[in-house]
């Protein structure tokens, strides 16, 4: 049966100022300790639902790829030994990329993946319980030579990430009984003096500090390609989201805190246009929180896929 969705929570810029201003180690701790709980209780469900395929889904920033392998590590406390497999090593090279309404490549659409290939690796892994898995170079936008040894015990689990995970296109157009489908999102929202800071606006936040932290991607380089991620969402994941069976809230109520001073940055080192204006319009927003420490935030957080 399919997973019910709770409706986002609104936090209060005010109030979690406040808390950050008293006692910031206790209110990143409490946000930590609710998402440990979380973790423990979706690997917990999973154990126990006897499948050997969970597939993870969620949109761009939504933590996926940090959740999969703390769930991989308590689910092996569990005495379930799980790998974790992207779905982005089955991309295509860049030159075989499908083309959008526009004629540019589109990097959303799971027609850049290979497909076939997938069902492949998954039908001899169910079948021989073990296989050989593609890899992909992100830096050469290739395929890599060489290919991953994937196995799986009878006791064990696969956790397949992407954000094309509960896409039935991957299996044939059907989607199997025996797999578990799992949404990563973000349920929480910001009141602030004046409007809202929204889900969205915490991913694309998330988006750009990770883009230039770990790719070298400069702001206005991946506001340019927001838009295009944003439509492919809403074509390729959100049609599938309520058919999942499970749910993981991977937000921090913390979290805009320590955006706070890098969208600053951001903001002030963008020269003037369209991507200056959004930089400023989110900076706008994240001055309603008191700024945090990055030093505060435990080294295995969630948060540090954003922050390093």
């Amino acid at each position: 049966m399919p997973a019910v969705f709770l409706p986002k929570q609104l936090i209060d810029s005010r109030e979690l100022s406040a808390g950050m201003r008293a006692d910031p180690q206790a209110v990143i701790e409490t946000a930590e300790e609710r998402y440990r709980r979380d973790i423990e209780a979706l690997a917990r469900s999973l154990a126990d639902s006897g499948c050997s395929v969970a597939m993870l889904s969620g949109p761009s920033a939504s933590g996926k790829t940090t959740s999969a392998h703390k769930l991989a590590e308590t689910l092996g406390r569990l005495g379930r030994p799980t790998e974790v497999v992207s779905l982005d090593d089955f991309f295509l090279n860049i030159a075989q990329y499908p083309l959008d309404e526009n004629g540019e490549k589109d990097y959303e659409s799971p027609y850049a993946l290979n497909l076939a290939e997938f069902s492949r690796c998954m039908e001899q892994l169910l079948r021989e319980r073990q296989a050989l898995f593609p890899l992909f170079d992100f830096t050469t936008q290739s395929r890599r030579a060489e290919r991953r040894p994937v196995s799986l015990s009878d006791s064990g689990m696969l956790l397949i990430e992407g954000i094309h995970a509960l896409n039935p296109l991957l299996f044939g157009g059907s989607m199997p009984a025996a797999v578990t489908r799992v949404y990563i999102g973000l349920r929480n929202e910001y009141r602030l003096p004046e409007g809202l800071l929204t889900t969205r606006e915490i991913r694309i936040v998330r988006r750009l500090i990770r883009d230039d932290r770990f790719r070298a991607y400069p702001p206005d380089r991946t506001l340019a390609v927001w838009d295009g991620i944003v439509r492919g969402e809403e074509r390729w994941i959100k049609p599938f989201k309520t058919q999942a069976d499970l749910l993981l809230n991977a937000s921090f109520a913390y979290e805009p805190c320590l955006y706070r001073r890098i969208i600053e940055s951001f903001a002030d080192g963008q020269p003037a246009g369209v991507y200056r204006d959004t930089l400023n319009d989110l900076a706008r927003k994240l001055a309603c929180f008191e700024p945090a420490d990055e030093a505060l935030v435990p080294p295995d957080a969630t948060i540090r896929e954003f922050i390093g």
